[in-house]
């Protein structure tokens, strides 16, 4: 988990505690989840109105996937009602392609890697 502030990991800090939430739901679906306001939402228990204490009227959760797995998602909170429009919604499906190259790219030399580590260890001679 990464964040931009103590709202944000308040907020996500919830979600991982009660196993269920918008970021959640995006990461195992694989699908955008828009909370327009997140005093009228009723799905995940008390997790939207949590996010209205500090401030938070509405969200959005990107999944960010690699390869063939959901490997992320990245999570938008806005003080205003229905702050994401569907602009916003093309820009940020852009912005979470990207972040899916550099995670796909990370996975392939993180493979590349432990392909040499084992190849080495297999070719040594026993001792």
């Amino acid at each position: 988990m990464v964040s931009t502030g103590g709202v944000a990991d308040k907020l996500d800090e919830r979600q991982y505690g009660q196993d269920d939430g918008p970021c959640l739901q995006a990461l195992r679906t694989g699908r955008f989840v828009h909370v327009p306001d997140v005093l009228e939402e009723t799905r995940w228990g008390g997790c939207p109105r949590f996010a209205a204490g500090p401030g938070v009227r509405s969200s959005l959760s990107v999944p960010v996937c690699a390869r063939t797995h959901t490997a992320g998602a990245l999570d938008f909170y806005a003080t205003g009602r229905n702050a994401f429009t569907e602009r916003d919604r093309r820009e940020l499906a852009l912005f979470a392609a990207r972040a899916r190259g550099a995670i796909a790219l990370a996975q392939r030399l993180a493979g590349a890697e432990d392909f040499t580590v084992t190849s080495r260890a297999r070719s040594r001679p026993a001792a």
